[in-house]
């Protein structure tokens, strides 16, 4: 999203820079500023902790500058890293706060713990590489929570299977961990396969209720059957 007024143009760069570091709108945010620059403050909203340098999206932004004569210090970019040349609001990671609002308090229990463990959601080359080196590391051994499609893995390597032979063999049959089977991520994407992965915990949930309603009973069963959609 942007936002231009008279004193600031607001630029949020999740719909420019893209989990796999790719960089897009290009041509869009120049001709933003071509039609729209009038001496503004420039803020630039990095929340989801995108790789700002890796993409080259700073690089491209200080091109901009350069060609549209923006002081380097009329740039803020809000983020959780380096901002390169510009100035920095830093933002203060809000995951280990926003756990109490989505993960249910539990029992400790370290009877069955394993060595490592790492929960990873979506695919990707760097999770699946972690993945893979760390179930070789520690085999059975390891908690892993990977959510990957295989048809996903399959389509990414597909020019490459001979130089990936042993991590696809692998992948083919691994099966994975589970943290909370009716759990929507927030880094997950929105599919009809993940969707109804909670859907059916409802029905199910709806399907016991209504069993229970046809019965006398005096007391009601524990469905314990929560679904957390973040």
């Amino acid at each position: 999203m942007i936002q231009v007024n008279d004193t600031e143009i607001y630029i949020e760069a999740q719909f420019f820079v893209h989990k796999d570091y790719s960089f897009t709108g290009k041509e869009l945010l120049m001709d933003i500023f071509a039609e729209n620059y009038t001496n503004q403050q420039i803020r630039i909203y990095v929340h989801d902790g995108e790789n700002l340098e890796f993409s080259g999206f700073l690089t491209f932004i200080e091109y901009i500058a350069d060609t549209f004569k923006v002081p380097y210090n009329h740039i803020t970019i809000e983020s959780h890293g380096p901002t390169g040349i510009f100035k920095n609001k830093n933002l203060a990671p809000g995951i280990f706060l926003s756990t109490g609002w989505h993960i249910p308090a539990f029992v400790r229990d370290l009877s069955n713990a394993k060595f490592v463990g790492t929960t990873l959601g979506r695919f990707n080359p760097t999770r699946f590489r972690l993945a893979y080196e760390i179930d070789c590391a520690f085999p059975n051994d390891n908690y892993t929570v990977f959510q990957p499609k295989l048809t996903d893995i399959e389509r990414n390597y597909r020019h490459v299977t001979t130089l990936y032979a042993k991590e696809l063999s692998w992948i083919k049959s691994k099966t994975f961990d589970q943290d909370m089977q009716n759990f929507i991520g927030c880094n997950e994407i929105f599919q009809n396969i993940i969707v109804n992965r909670s859907l059916r915990a409802v029905y199910d949930a709806q399907v016991a209720i209504f069993n229970m309603l046809q019965l006398d009973v005096q007391t009601a069963p524990d469905l314990n059957i929560p679904v957390y959609i973040n």
